[in-house]
């Protein structure tokens, strides 16, 4: 595993000189990078040094086409998503843009970092208005939860509109956050509407990534954007307020590894003010690496909980319809709105049943042929226990 996420690492800081070029396996990179949304990183700085003969080989082609042909559509779809919310703002509705472009940019090649959606914070007293805008420009919305709708059109990004940060449970609690985001907002000079505070959006990018830890997991990307947001943005970073903010999340002794673990990967930039347990820091290096972009890889740790451990059988098509049929208990720990409105189960199974065998065919694959173990579950919740107050708090 070392020597992949080096490789990786060295791609995502341009830097490759502790890396032997010739005895690297590419193949075992490219799938570890595939699982973290980080393959067209390693593709876009790893190119100019490959030697002619590995140009030859099935793999880069493979890798060029995939390549070439991201670029080509996201840029596409970035540019009239931007143009789409540029309308917005003309309209008079304030927004502020979250996570993806202002990280993008930060990267060497701001193209190779995957987004498939943009997240925009709207006054939740606009919502109806600012909904009805997105239906009225030909989207569907495909999701609605008690924070946030999903619109869908082709040729653009997803829009993930939220009208809140935190889910309708937890609003009261952290409802003093979106009051400091909206009170601190700044413009930015390249994207319409606003963006996060460095503090504030540093506070976010780190819950954001230990709510994915906490249930499916998240890979290597979020642990670099949390590095390179800082180094880009620590002149202007209130740190006595950064602190507070995950201190009031419970996040603070996470953040602290995090940020030890970046210096470990990406090099040392962060000033870590406790002390690391090296053996648990090691383990949730592991979860990072294991879990990939968003659990997908070996595999969804809270999905295969229940299929590998608790259903009984070994048909491989039973086990397929398990992964799909789960029970309404099951069900409503990924499905909100079927806490309120259980009687929506089977809408949700199809939903679920499309998700898995259409949209995601690689990683449904990988889904169902999953074999992890009950102990690496245990060993799981064990370091993620020790690393936060409140498990459950979801942003």
């Amino acid at each position: 595993m070392s020597e992949v996420v080096k490789v990786i690492s060295s791609a995502l800081i341009s830097n490759h000189s502790k890396i032997n070029i010739e005895d690297v396996l590419w193949q075992e990179v490219y799938t570890a990078s595939h699982a973290h949304l980080l393959h067209f990183v390693v593709f876009d700085y790893y190119n100019i040094h490959w030697s002619e003969e590995f140009k030859k080989s099935c793999l880069y082609k493979k890798w060029r086409q995939e390549f070439v042909q991201y670029v080509t559509t996201q840029s596409y779809e970035y540019r009239n998503t931007l143009k789409l919310l540029e309308r917005l703002q003309n309209k008079g509705f304030e927004f502020i843009m979250l996570k993806g472009p202002t990280i993008s940019e930060l990267y060497f090649n701001s193209n190779t970092r995957i987004m498939s959606d943009i997240d925009i914070l709207i006054n939740p007293e606009h919502l109806e208005q600012v909904e009805l805008f997105f239906l009225e420009s030909g989207f569907n919305c495909i999701n609605k939860s008690d924070k946030d709708y999903v619109f869908f059109k082709k040729g653009f990004l997803k829009i993930e509109l939220h009208f809140s940060l935190f889910h309708k449970k937890h609003y009261n609690d952290f409802r003093w956050f979106e009051d400091e985001c909206f009170r601190n907002k700044l413009k930015h000079n390249d994207l319409p509407g606003y963006v996060l505070a460095p503090s504030d959006s540093l506070t976010y990018i780190i819950i954001h990534a230990a709510k994915h830890i906490t249930s499916t997991g998240t890979g290597l990307r979020s642990l670099f954007d949390i590095w390179i947001y800082y180094v880009s943005n620590c002149s202007e970073i209130n740190f006595n307020r950064l602190e507070q903010n995950l201190i009031k999340f419970n996040r603070y002794t996470l953040s602290q590894y995090l940020f030890y673990l970046s210096n470990i990967q990406f090099g040392e930039k962060f000033d870590v003010k406790m002390e690391i347990n090296t053996d648990v820091a090691s383990k949730l290096l592991d979860i990072l690496f294991n879990s990939g972009a968003y659990g997908h890889w070996n595999n969804s740790q809270v999905d295969m909980i229940y299929v590998n451990n608790y259903v009984k059988v070994n048909n491989v098509f039973l086990k397929k319809m398990y992964a799909i049929f789960l029970p309404l208990s099951e069900m409503k720990k990924r499905f909100e709105v079927l806490k309120e409105k259980p009687y929506l189960l089977p809408i949700y199974w199809y939903k679920r049943g499309v998700l898995i065998l259409k949209k995601n065919k690689n990683l449904s694959s990988k889904f169902i042929k999953s074999n992890l173990r009950f102990d690496d579950i245990k060993e799981k919740k064990e370091v993620i226990s020790f690393l936060l107050d409140d498990i459950e708090m979801e942003s």
